[in-house]
């Protein structure tokens, strides 16, 4: 469904932890882009547009909150898994509205099996909207025709 390697943006203020992740998704097939400053978040978003994104919620200045927010705003159906130092409770209140929660340190595999699953839901969600377009168009076409041959028809 999709012609090349998934890109993914990376957001992440430590770049010891940035350079590492970008690394390991390179190796297993993606292309990646990555930030050490969430401010510019939006804007490569939408020159890039990434499959989906991953974000350092633990960021402090703009705050990892903040930028999920603004991307969540203007990218609604990207996906966005958020990276959170210590899972409690109230984060699933805080951040609602996030694809998924991955918590330090980050078990690779499991972060692996949720980006796979996160860009599979992803495919299938741009396929099937792709699809109802391509069926729309031809039903329109062709009540269209069958209208055009209807007045053709009566007028004999």
């Amino acid at each position: 469904m999709n012609a090349g390697p998934s890109k993914i943006l990376v957001i992440d203020e430590d770049c010891s932890v940035l350079y590492s992740l970008q690394k390991v998704l390179q190796f297993e097939g993606y292309e990646t882009m990555g930030l050490a400053d969430g401010r510019q978040a939006v804007n490569l978003q939408q020159t890039q547009q990434c499959q989906l994104i991953m974000l350092d919620l633990t960021m402090g200045n703009p705050d990892g909150l903040a930028v999920f927010e603004q991307l969540r705003q203007h990218f609604p159906l990207v996906p966005i898994i958020l990276v959170i130092a210590r899972f409690n409770r109230y984060d699933s209140v805080q951040i609602g509205g996030a694809d998924a929660l991955i918590e330090k340190p980050i078990n690779i595999d499991q972060l692996l099996k949720t980006l796979r699953t996160l860009l599979c839901a992803e495919e299938q969600r741009v396929f099937k909207s792709n699809e109802c377009r391509r069926l729309g168009k031809e039903i329109s076409q062709h009540t269209i025709t069958k209208i055009n041959f209807e007045i053709e028809f009566l007028a004999n």
